[in-house]
This record gives C-alpha cells, structure tokens and sequence, in this order.
C-alpha cells in the first residue's frame, strides 16, 4: 500500500469512524429502534402524517374544514378517539373557551404556547408534539383542534441528549483524529529516522552495515536504493584501497626488477674499469651479461608501457579478420626448432578448416608468445624426468573459439593457480624469482584477451603440467565489439 493511498484511507477513517463510533454508542444506549428512525424524520418535518394516527388526524383536520359541526358530536369523537388507542396520541376540541372533547390521557393539559402553531409539552417521562389549529363552526363561533402525538423516543432521547451526543462525537472525533495521525506519522517517520541513522554512518565513514525493508511503499523503494548505494559505495571503497594496495606492490616490484639488473650492471662495469677482466674473453662475457641485463630492463620497461596501457584502457586494437588456426601453426614451427634445442617437443594439428575470428593479429601473437615463453621457461627451469611437450589445441564453437596451449611441466599449486594472471606473480612463492621475466607476461595475456571481448582460464596439477587457454568470441561479435570501440 503506497503513502498515497493510506493518507486517503486515513482521511476517510478520519470521517467515517467517528460516525460509526456514534452509532454504537447510540445503540448501546437505546437498543436497536430501527422503526424509530423513520420517526427522527418526522420530528423534524411534519409531525404527524407519517404515523399510524395520520389518517385519523387528517379526517380531524378535515373536518374543521368542511363540517365543521360533526365536531360537536361526543359520540362521533369518541369513536375517533378509540382509533388512536395504543398509538399514545390524542386530541382536544374546543368551543371559545368550552372544551367539548378531550383525550382522557390529556385532561389539564394546557399548552404553553396556545397560540403557536406547534409546540412541545411533558408529560411524565414522554414529550409530545402539539400542533394547533383554529377554525369557525357554521354558528361563526370559534373553534380550536389541538393534536397530541408521542413524540419518537429516538427525537426524545436527541433532543433530551443532543449536547452529550455532541460532546461525545467531538471526542471520538478528536481520539480517531489523533490515532491515525500517531499512526501514519509513525509509519512515516520510523523509516525516515533509519534512513538518517544510516547517512549518519556513511558521513562517519561506516559502510560495514546493510539497510533492509519488506515495505512495498514509496518508502521501501527509497530504502532498497539507500542500500544499493550504501553498497556501491562500500565496493568502491573496497577497491580503491585494493588499487592503493596493489599501487604500492606495484611500485615496489618495479623498483626491485629495475635495481637487480642496475646493480648487476654496475658490478660488471666496476669490474671492467677495475681491470678484473683482464682478457678479452673475460671482457667479452662481462659485456654481453650487461647487454643481456639492459635487454631486460628494456623488456620489462615496454612491458610495463604496455601492461599501464592495457590496465587504462587505452591501447589501440587494429581488428582484422584473422585466421587463427594458420597463425597458431606458424607460430608453433617457428618455435620448434628452439625448443628441440632445448628437449621440448612442439605439438599442433597440421591440417585443418581455417578458423576465422576478427582479432589484432599482432596482440594475439603476444598472447601466445607470452604463453610459450612462461611454458617453456618453467619446463626448463624443472629437473624432473620424462618428456618435455608443448602442445597447442582448440575448441570452435558457433560463438567463440578456445585456444588451448599445454605443457608436461612442473605445475602450480593450486592455491596459487588463481593469482597467476596477475601483475609480478612471479614474485609468489610459487615462482622461482631466478628464471628471469618481469612477471607481467601472464597479466598482459589477460588483458589483450579481455580486449578482443574474450577470457583466460587455467588449470594444472602439480606434477603433471598445466593448461592455459583463451577465448576469443568469433567474427560476428568481435565485429560488433569493433564497432562499440568506436573505431
């Protein structure tokens, strides 16, 4: 139920509760009188043409009128009178000052007001109306007809208690009044002091809380939204001090991978201006471990270029059409023949159907250089015995295609295994810090790959190997991702 809708049903109960509240209050007092009701109309309209005495009362007043005589006659009164026994009412004829008739029940009866038309008078416990009319018998001798009638018991008792009925239905009034009003402010204000006590935590800085409502009123939705808020800005708040943790772990393996091969540097140059390579061989492997150490700092500085571009989103992808099977076998043949220098065999299906996907040619063969070089560094760097093999496969499907780069190495454990894509994992525990790299290979596979709209999982058994591979969606949606780009 909205706020809307339960101010106006308040608005209503505010009305119609103190109506009925009256009501009962009534019928408690005077029992269920349904028949009186028609008399509370009467009380206040004509007196006496809606009773049961009507038609003797109008055969009277009829009389004044045209016989006016008849009148005179005891006999023919009396029998008029016996009509109205049992209704409570009666009436008086008069001659001048004389009275001929009169109703035994009104014998003395005067009437306060013998000249208005209408008048109350008390008998006992009973009211009764009196309505008078004046009239000439033939003779011109004046004539007077007074008719008596019980007055309702519900007009009675109203007029006897007209004030206290009054007073009573003020104070029913006044009590629904300030019910509902407590009511309605309470489901209003009760969510409103919730909503300040939780922007009252979020200036504090405290958004380890949560705001809950099963209200379905413009109240609910404002809450339900608070709470969206409240935890938007709790995982903002989250990955800023991750990205400010990570900042500083970056900085940190920057400044490391950039002193090792600095000091390395310096000591061989040390060495050759000290005369500690005192023969031209000696010479020539201190210059060629300087060039090989300033060959790293220049691969880890483009990679880092690379992985900072990749992270702000703001390296250029050129989409082309690309078939992905031809470009994985080339790749695989010109690998073959270092990696049988050094015991590994290259696997890869030589024959069939071209894969097409729209891709940067020149990003995924980055990808999957990035992906050899860690494989085959790692087999390498493993002094286990069997065989050594990298194999490449993949997987196409009507939306996308999966490449799949294996080897028989040492493995990763697995709780390291979900880290490996992420920037200088090779500084775990589970890498061996001595095999070289800048540790941003993996990072940079997940980003290329993330660009073309695809994604990179890995699986591995300690032991037995590990298993790499990326998705890549296939021409049609990689199209449509070109066009997104806004290229």
């Amino acid at each position: 139920m909205n706020i809307r809708f339960r101010l106006l049903l308040s608005y209503i109960a505010m009305i119609i509760v103190p109506v009925i509240c009256l009501g009962f209050v009534f019928l408690v007092l005077k029992g269920t009188a349904l028949r009186d009701m028609e008399d509370m109309g009467r009380g206040f309209g004509d007196t006496f043409w809606a009773r049961g005495d009507a038609v003797q009362f109008s055969e009277l007043v009829y009389l004044t009128e045209s016989s006016p005589d008849d009148l005179r006659s005891a006999a023919f009164l009396q029998q008029l009178d016996a009509k109205l026994r049992g209704t409570g009412s009666g009436f008086r004829v008069t001659e001048g000052d004389r009275i001929l008739y009169e109703t035994p029940a009104f014998n003395g009866v005067k009437n306060r007001r013998s000249s208005h038309h209408r008048d109350l008078i008390e008998i006992g416990d009973n009211t009764f109306e009196v309505d008078f009319f004046a009239f000439a018998y033939s003779d011109g001798q004046p004539g007077r007809l007074y008719l008596f009638s019980k007055q309702s018991e519900l007009v009675d008792f109203v007029r006897r208690h007209g004030d206290s009925l009054a007073f009573t239905l003020l104070i029913v009034f006044a009590l629904t009044n300030v019910l509902l009003t407590t009511f309605m402010s309470q489901s209003i204000l009760r969510p409103l002091k919730r909503l300040k006590r939780a922007a009252e935590e979020i200036r504090e800085g405290n958004l380890d809380f949560k705001l809950t409502s099963v209200r379905k009123d413009e109240f609910g939705d404002v809450t339900r939204a608070f709470e969206e808020m409240r935890r938007r800005l709790h995982e903002s708040l989250v990955a800023k001090l991750q990205y400010e943790e990570q900042r500083k772990e970056l900085l940190a393996h920057i400044s490391h991978d950039l002193k090792t091969p600095i000091t390395s540097i310096k000591g061989y140059v040390e060495g050759i201006r000290d005369g500690v390579a005192n023969s031209p061989e000696k010479l020539e492997r201190y210059l060629d471990t300087i060039y090989r150490k300033a060959t790293d700092m220049d691969r880890l500085i483009d990679e880092l270029f690379l992985y900072s571009k990749l992270d702000l989103n703001r390296i250029p992808f050129e989409f082309a059409p690309l078939d992905l099977a031809a470009l994985l076998r080339e790749m695989a043949r010109e690998l073959r023949d270092d990696a049988e220098g050094m015991g590994i065999e290259v696997v890869v299906p030589e024959e069939g159907a071209p894969v097409i996907v729209t891709a940067d040619a020149e990003k995924i063969r980055r990808v999957v250089r990035n992906i050899t070089e860690n494989a085959i560094k790692h087999m390498t760097a493993d002094e286990g015995e069997g065989v050594r093999r990298l194999t490449f496969s993949w997987r196409e499907r009507a939306a996308e295609v999966t490449v799949i780069i294996a080897d028989t190495g040492p493995g990763i454990d697995p709780e390291d295994l979900p880290y490996i894509f992420e920037r200088f994992y090779r500084a775990d525990r589970a890498r061996n810090t001595a095999m070289g790299g800048s540790g941003l290979g993996l990072a940079i596979v997940k980003g290329i790959v993330e660009g073309h709209g695809g994604r990179v999982c890995a699986q591995s058994t300690p032991g037995a190997g590990t298993r790499l591979s990326f998705t890549l969606p296939k021409r049609e949606l990689a199209d449509e991702k070109d066009s997104d780009r806004g290229r």
